[in-house]
């Protein structure tokens, strides 16, 4: 079963339903928000997810956003797709609409569409390593 959250100033209501999914290549896992089909591409899913990163030296937790190939997206046993919000999009996908996947203050990262390269750190971030909190790349 997915879950409904709230969603400030989400413009469907109260809340939104989201189901957790796996995704082939990055970013690995999120939060299907909904379902768009392209005529040619075919259909893509909206996964969110979060991500650490330093942003100006601060520790930073930036919501980030993505349409992904739907054959990239594997089912999560006891989840249920079906409800999911589902939308046409059109063939220049730098017009396929963003659904809102904010998490509270947080800032978030709209990637567009992606297909399983290695993503960028959002926001211009840097990642998180363990040499980042002075443990070397053992941890110890």
């Amino acid at each position: 079963m997915c879950s409904n959250v709230e969603s400030s100033g989400a413009p469907n209501g109260p809340g939104r339903l989201r189901c957790w999914v796996t995704v082939n290549g990055p970013p690995g896992a999120g939060f299907l928000l909904g379902w768009g089909r392209e005529d040619h591409t075919g259909w893509w899913g909206f996964v969110a997810w979060t991500e650490l990163v330093f942003i100006d030296d601060v520790h930073t937790i930036v919501a980030c956003g993505a349409w992904v190939a739907a054959r990239r997206l594997r089912p999560q046993l006891g989840q249920d797709y079906r409800e999911l919000p589902r939308r046409w999009l059109p063939g220049d996908s730098t017009r396929w609409p963003v659904p809102d996947f904010g998490v509270s203050a947080n800032p978030t990262h709209y990637y567009g569409s992606i297909t399983g390269d290695p993503l960028p750190p959002p926001c211009g971030g840097r990642p998180l390593t363990s040499d980042a909190f002075g443990q070397g790349a053992r941890g110890g």
